[in-house]
């Protein structure tokens, strides 16, 4: 059976699939506090199965990293067990992380990002990767595969709205379904927070205007939000295979992209650093072009 784990590849077998233009999916979430009926791995676990699974499925198309397991996550340190990154930290590792695909002949990189709360994160490290870099990179994440395919299928889902948030129905229903031996099913309970606005609405299936986190323990005491008791195993698995199908058709449409030449408006002769990365429009330019910024990164 062809490889498709990029941790289990030699470089030579590596330098290969990068020839031959393989999408590079990189899982990225956290490890926090699910309640107390999921464990810490929650993020980790359903984001590194989304992306297994479609590169095995694939792997003439596809590689997958090693899932990144740490992240953003200062609102929920007041339940032990939780792991959390600065910003800052964050970006540039996953920046580097990037990097380093670029460098070694990756021409498209897609993060798939499990935690809500890397969300900004992720995406501008996708940015300056595709500024930075030959390569271009992208973003995708659990929560906006499982938006779109509760809209395909909506019988999928059985909460009332504010049912899908946090250690809820669809992530309870994917725990289920890749490791249910690990559940403390006797523990599921339903916890809706009280007191916010309409406007602050953490629900999979669109949020309010405003954009607010508190201290977690204050929008939930359990560490819960949402409605757990609505997730089954049964649930879990039709979720898992319509999430890892779209992943696939997101990452191929990616893969195909084919960009137009980029059109420098500027009065010239400009400053030639004032661009994040020389103009170019093919794989082969772009290529041609990193080559020649990383060597002379190095002497």
């Amino acid at each position: 059976m062809s490889k498709y784990r990029l941790d289990q590849m030699t470089w030579p077998e590596i330098k290969r699939e990068a020839e031959e233009r393989r999408v590079i999916l990189q899982p990225v979430a956290a490890i926090e506090q699910h309640g107390p009926h999921l464990p810490v791995d929650t993020d980790n676990l359903i984001v590194g199965a989304l992306c297994e699974a479609a590169a095995k499925a694939n792997p003439s198309e596809f590689i997958v990293a090693p899932t990144i397991p740490y992240g953003f996550n200062d609102h929920n340190m007041e339940f032990p067990g939780t792991v959390s990154i600065r910003p800052t930290v964050l970006l540039e590792y996953l920046f580097d992380v990037g990097r380093s695909f670029a460098a070694s002949g990756f021409d498209r990189v897609l993060w798939v990002n499990g935690h809500g709360s890397n969300e900004t994160v992720v995406e501008l490290a996708a940015r300056r990767v595709t500024n930075e870099t030959p390569a271009l990179s992208a973003s995708t994440s659990s929560l906006a595969l499982g938006r779109v395919v509760a809209e395909r299928v909506p019988e999928l889902r059985t909460s009332p709205h504010g049912g899908v948030a946090h250690a809820c129905e669809f992530e309870t229903s994917f725990y289920l379904h890749l490791a249910p031996e690990l559940v403390r099913e006797n523990l599921i309970a339903d916890e809706m927070p009280t007191g916010f606005p309409p406007s602050i609405d953490h629900d999979w299936m669109g949020g309010g205007p405003l954009t607010f986190m508190t201290w977690y323990s204050q929008r939930t005491r359990s560490g819960v939000e949402g409605a757990p008791t609505h997730a089954s195993r049964e649930k879990g698995a039709r979720l898992f295979g319509e999430c890892v199908d779209l992943l696939v058709e997101l990452a191929r449409s990616f893969r195909d992209l084919d960009l137009p030449e980029r059109i420098d408006h500027r009065p010239q002769p400009a400053w030639k650093d004032g661009l994040s990365f020389p103009q170019a429009s093919t794989t082969e330019s772009r290529t041609d072009t990193a080559s020649r910024n990383f060597g002379d990164e190095e002497g």
